[in-house]
């Protein structure tokens, strides 16, 4: 059965196993014990071995009982042997237990190589915890409360006086703070230094701070408070009056220039298509809104901002401006290129601050990041920003009601954990933890990777916990064979693990946790030959990923041809689980849960824009419980967005996904087949993306991103030719393309959307007009119990007696066999 819930209990337990250490080398912290036990021989069974220690000596042989200082010489060494040929029984290198702190990378070349079948193992020694960081130690002895006698005292709020303690970073030789750059959607920037406390880096001092929340409003509320600045002035408090469309419909207490208005929701049906839309309007409850009065609408299940029509004005807003969204605030008004308002006066603290800086999502709920501040204007309530958030061109300015907090700064350190360097001075002020005088203390340093594998073939790095710098952990470029295993990868400032090229590389039993962007950004092979890669990354969880950076950071990011990514736990992220591009993968068995969790319009898994993304499976993955805290545009299971084609779903289980189970951007050859979707928003919500997005005036947009890009992967030709034929025939003149009214080559033909069972969800199918161009519709049930056999206990394996079995050509869904594989599980 996959590890679902059972598993929470990581969060908890692993963010303290590896740092349980005591006093140790070169007084940077070492422990003992608590390590994992390495795949393969053990010590004593490899034909060369070496023994490194922090308490070692590079004078000393390298044996077990006088091991090595340091890697470099452990590398020295190893090149020396394979100089006189690699040992028939391989060669190991053992780091004994303690921190291993970096400041340089560890390049392992073709110098350094084994064979695939022979590798050179660099291992954690068995039932001993090793840590290789890029970070350094600060004693809690070193802090020291700050007083009214200090400079910033005035700058602290009230709750932090007598609580905030300082540390004078360059009395301790450290100077290298890095420097805030703009992060996020558009930039590709490594982190300055961060904080970390027992393994969790802490949060830049902040405003909102992340636990602040207002309820919002539910569809099922007795009342709801209608915002905005409208007119006419339709603002004010709506009690419930009945029931309509299975959820509350309100009235006004209190009439509109003698006009009563009503707050309700409506589903109804238009030439063959299903609408559903919340209406503010004087017309009648449960009819759509008619005559001279203006009105407001949204067309969502829930609540959200709705538009104006009919004369009206403004947006009208379920929220109170100055409301908390998980930490977040709101953009109080539509603003300009760089400047926004706040409904707040909060600002008024902040006129002084040397480096504010806010993270937001200042034009879409699917971009975020994090940008200077250049001024504030206090009495306007007006912030002013050092550059131009990406994508604000789109939408002419920052947006109103948009999410976004203020960061790095000292007047809001206002919670345990949250901290602030004053880059000036090198003094780093900070909230204190609960036991902070045993806690372990560091502060990021390295720019990493902390190993660098270029070239290498035949590579095992395994059994040890790689930590802390402020890009990534492991570049491996090139090269075959390089095996990653059973390693903690942690806190990495930018992604994790990054793979660019070569052949067969590995990723298994890893545990991946709070990468500052990306975990795993992989790619190999080529398309237009179709040469795969053959890498792979199977039973590792990841966990946090998109820590700094909130949006298309994902767990693992793909491309190229030939990636297998099966038996992996995915939880506990803001944006998108995986996201892929090119050829040939194969995504399958893996458990995906709680992602997606601030922003919008995306998916648990995401793919856009390619009619070349031929030979992609992805089946019998389970993806449960998507949900945002933003009611834009939704978060969804499988998301084939802009007309991306040629994916074969199958044999899915989505479950409780707030959105689309499925989200199908009206690409071409897709085949959504013997899937489950159960308690989900829609079932399916197709489209003619290439069509409608040309037709909207784009055509620049679609045939760069489909045509053009198909032409540049030579898909007419061998092996695509042959290997893909509904693609090779595509025209390759974008005027034949769109000749026709774009009819059929802009529209969804070849799909096909069989065999599919639902269960519970708002809706079956969102339109049903697109699947006019599938090539196939069959044997769909669109609501009847499937009857799993502990639902309430997530145990979603069908019973022998479940309708969905009784579907022609169903498919029994393997379910517990779905996520990660408990003999693989890293060791405690």
């Amino acid at each position: 059965m996959p590890q679902l819930f059972s598993r929470l209990v990581l969060i908890v337990g692993l963010g303290f196993m590896l740092l349980a250490c005591g006093g140790g080398a070169s007084g940077d912290g070492g422990s003992n014990g608590g390590g994992q036990t390495p795949v393969g021989p053990g010590p004593g069974a490899y034909g060369f071995e070496i023994y490194v220690s922090p308490a070692g000596s590079d004078t000393n042989p390298g044996t077990a009982d006088k091991p090595l200082a340091t890697l470099e010489q452990a590398r020295a060494m190893v090149r020396a042997e394979l100089a006189k040929g690699l040992p028939s029984k391989g060669i190991a290198v053992w780091l004994r237990a303690g921190v291993y702190v970096r400041t340089t990378t560890l390049d392992l070349t073709t110098q350094d190589s084994g064979t695939e079948s022979i590798p050179v193992v660099w291992s954690g020694y068995p039932g001993e915890t090793v840590r290789v960081v890029g970070s350094r130690a600060l004693d809690a002895t070193w802090f020291t409360p700050v007083t009214s006698a200090s400079s910033v005292w005035n700058r602290l709020d009230a709750s932090a006086k007598g609580t905030v303690l300082e540390v004078d970073l360059p009395a301790h030789g450290i100077s290298d703070y890095g420097t805030l750059l703009p992060r996020g959607y558009g930039f590709n920037n490594k982190a300055a230094l961060e904080l970390s406390i027992n393994g969790k880096v802490q949060p830049l001092a902040r405003w909102p701070d992340a636990d602040q929340n207002t309820p919002r409003p539910t569809v099922q509320d007795s009342s709801v408070r209608i915002f905005g600045n409208l007119t006419p002035d339709v603002t004010g408090n709506y009690r419930k009056v009945s029931t309509q469309d299975g959820v509350s419909a309100f009235e006004r207490e209190g009439l509109v220039a003698g006009k009563q208005y009503r707050l309700y929701r409506l589903t109804w049906s238009f030439q063959g298509i299903q609408h559903i839309a919340w209406f503010l309007t004087t017309s009648a409850m449960g009819s759509y809104p008619n005559g001279t009065d203006p009105w407001w609408y949204l067309y969502k299940l829930n609540f959200g901002s709705m538009a104006p029509t009919n004369g009206a004005s403004g947006n009208a807003a379920f929220v109170e401006p100055t409301a908390f969204n998980h930490g977040f605030a709101s953009v109080a008004g539509k603003g300009t290129s760089t400047t926004f308002t706040m409904a707040s006066d909060r600002l008024n603290r902040w006129t002084t601050a040397p480096d504010a800086w806010i993270h937001g999502y200042l034009a879409f709920d699917w971009a975020d990041d994090h940008l200077p501040i250049a001024s504030i204007n206090a009495p306007a309530k007006q912030i002013t920003l050092g550059l131009v958030p990406p994508l604000t061109s789109d939408t002419g300015g920052i947006q109103s009601d948009q999410a976004w907090y203020a960061e790095n700064l000292l007047e809001e350190l206002t919670q345990p954990g949250e901290w602030y360097l004053d880059r000036a001075t090198g003094r780093l002020y900070l909230w204190p933890t609960a036991n902070f005088s045993s806690a372990e203390i560091r502060v990021s340093m390295f720019d990493g990777p902390l190993f660098n594998f270029n070239s290498a073939t035949g590579v095992r790095l395994q059994n040890m916990s790689l930590e802390s710098t402020r890009t990534g952990l492991v570049d491996i470029t090139r090269g075959a064979g390089i095996e990653l295993r059973q390693l903690w990868l942690r806190n990495a400032g930018k992604a994790a693990v990054f793979i660019n090229g070569g052949f067969r590389h590995r990723v298994r039993q890893c545990h991946l946790i709070d990468s500052g962007e990306t975990g795993i950004y992989v790619t190999g092979g080529d398309r237009p030959t179709l040469t795969r890669s053959d890498h792979g990354i199977e039973d590792c969880e990841f966990e946090g990923f998109g820590r700094f950076a909130y949006t298309y950071s994902p767990g693992i990011r793909l491309s190229g041809v030939g990636i297998t990514v099966r038996h992996n736990l995915f939880h506990d992220a803001t944006h998108s689980a995986l996201i892929f591009g090119g050829n040939d993968h194969l995504i399958e068995l893996n458990e995906i849960r709680n992602v997606c969790t601030a922003t919008g319009d995306a998916g648990a898994i995401y793919a856009w824009r390619d009619w070349g993304a031929r030979g992609n499976v992805i089946r019998h993955n389970f993806i449960h419980h998507v949900n945002s805290i933003f009611w834009g545009l939704g978060v969804h299971g499988i998301y084939l967005d802009n007309a991306i084609s040629g994916i074969e779903m199958s044999g899915n289980i989505l479950y409780g996904v707030s959105g689309h189970a499925i989200q199908h951007g009206g690409g071409r050859d897709n085949l959504m087949m013997n899937n489950l979707m159960v308690r989900c928003g829609d079932a399916l919500a197709p489209s003619t993306g290439a069509y409608t997005s040309w037709k909207a005036g784009n055509p620049d947009w679609v045939q760069g991103g489909v045509l053009t890009d198909l032409l540049a992967l030579h898909y007419k030709l061998e092996p695509w030719a042959s290997r893909y034929p509904n693609c090779a025939a595509i025209p390759n003149d974008w005027a034949v393309v769109t000749a026709n009214n774009g009819n059929p080559w802009l529209y969804p033909q070849g799909c096909v959307f069989s065999r599919n069972f639902g269960y519970a969800n708002d809706r079956w199918i969102l339109d049903t007009a697109p699947m006019t161009w599938y090539r196939e519709q069959k044997d769909n049930v669109a609501n009847q119990d499937p009857l799993f056999v502990d639902e309430s206990h997530l145990d979603l394996t069908l019973r022998s007696d479940s309708p969905a079995l009784a579907i022609p050509g169903f498919q029994p869904i393997p379910f517990r066999s779905i996520g990660l594989r408990s003999e693989a599980l890293p060791p405690r």
